[in-house]
């Protein structure tokens, strides 16, 4: 059987995009694929650390499907940026933001007394679904580390492939 795909088009003359394809996943939900040779992109970004300005083209450049705060404190004061202007870009990109604060104090004993050493909100997001790309939003650079090592470790054994983690400081 060949594959059939439908493509809507309105009276525009418009080039035809690639279709987007549906499979699904080992538990036979459906997922959406990424393009062909793209990688779904995670990227930690350090906020005590950023510039206003380089947060706002991280978050346009990526388009993230969902960002996830894991700060305590919710500031949104760098130089060059505001709290009006970052969920204004948010919302401009259509991404979805969530808080899930992590106490961060009590990550290295997690890390040990579980099999999965990430909170519930950061695993299914980063791990789980598969839909895009992600931001997940911490405070300090040795946050970022342990997150990156965390997802890392997760991200091999569920998904070996397709994934890259980055950090933007």
């Amino acid at each position: 059987m060949t594959g059939r795909h439908l493509t809507v088009v309105d009276n525009q003359t418009v080039a035809p995009t690639a279709p987007r394809r549906l499979s699904t996943n080992s538990q036979g939900q459906f997922q959406l694929e990424l393009k062909d040779g793209e990688i779904r992109r995670i990227l930690i970004i350090v906020m005590d650390e950023i510039h206003g300005a380089r947060l706002a083209t991280v978050v346009e450049k990526l388009h993230p499907i969902t960002v996830v705060d894991l700060r305590q404190t919710l500031r949104f004061d760098q130089p060059g940026s505001s709290r009006t202007l970052f969920f204004d870009r948010l919302s401009r990109v259509r991404s979805t933001y969530l808080r899930a604060p992590i106490q961060w104090s009590q990550m290295e004993a997690r890390h040990l007394n579980s099999k999965h050493p990430l909170p519930a909100r950061v695993y299914h997001e980063a791990v789980e679904r598969w839909d895009g790309h992600i931001a997940l939003l911490v405070s300090k650079i040795e946050h970022a580390r342990y997150l990156e090592s965390m997802l890392n470790l997760a991200l091999s054994e569920r998904q070996p492939e397709g994934w890259g983690i980055e950090q933007v400081a």
